[in-house]
């Protein structure tokens, strides 16, 4: 519930800087390079910090059950969990030679709007690319669960994947 609560002062309160002054593409903030490795429905998916949260890549999605449709006329991204999509193998994500914790870039106002299964979710603009706030997916009925030994946050939609199950079936 706090969690929830911190998720809406930081989508209010981002929401009123953008009203006041800023314009799309203008700094927003920063992003930083993470050690965690965060897990959707069973393999790495491409991940940064944002104010202690990480965030995932939204059009890497496809590659992890996940439809992604880019609407440039209605300026909409929408994920849609789908699991027969058929779109590849999600991509190897390479590591870093930069630390964790190190300044990694910025990230941008935006005025497109993301939908996970059909509703409004945080996002950010990271290179032009969109990133939604993992710890959020929650909301959205997802399994998220931070483990600290291995430093993972791993999402899963219930049902789909047994990352977890085969997780804990291995302790």
């Amino acid at each position: 519930m706090k969690r929830i609560a911190l998720i809406l002062i930081l989508t209010l309160s981002l929401t009123s800087v953008y009203a006041g002054s800023s314009m799309p593409g203008d700094i927003a903030g920063e992003h930083y390079i993470t050690d965690i490795s965060a897990i959707l429905n069973g393999a790495v998916i491409s991940s940064r910090n944002i104010g202690g949260y990480t965030v995932i890549s939204a059009e890497a999605m496809r590659f992890y059950g996940f439809d992604v449709v880019w609407s440039e006329a209605e300026r909409t991204l929408n994920i849609t969990f789908s699991p027969d999509s058929d779109n590849g193998e999600p991509p190897t994500i390479k590591s870093s030679n930069i630390f964790s914790g190190n300044f990694g870039g910025y990230y941008y106002y935006t005025d497109i709007v993301t939908y996970l299964d059909g509703m409004p979710v945080t996002a950010y603009n990271i290179g032009g690319e969109t990133y939604i706030l993992a710890e959020e997916m929650s909301r959205f009925g997802y399994n998220v669960q931070w483990i600290d030994s291995d430093r993972w946050l791993v999402i899963d939609k219930p049902g789909y994947s047994d990352f977890l199950a085969e997780y804990y079936a291995g302790e």
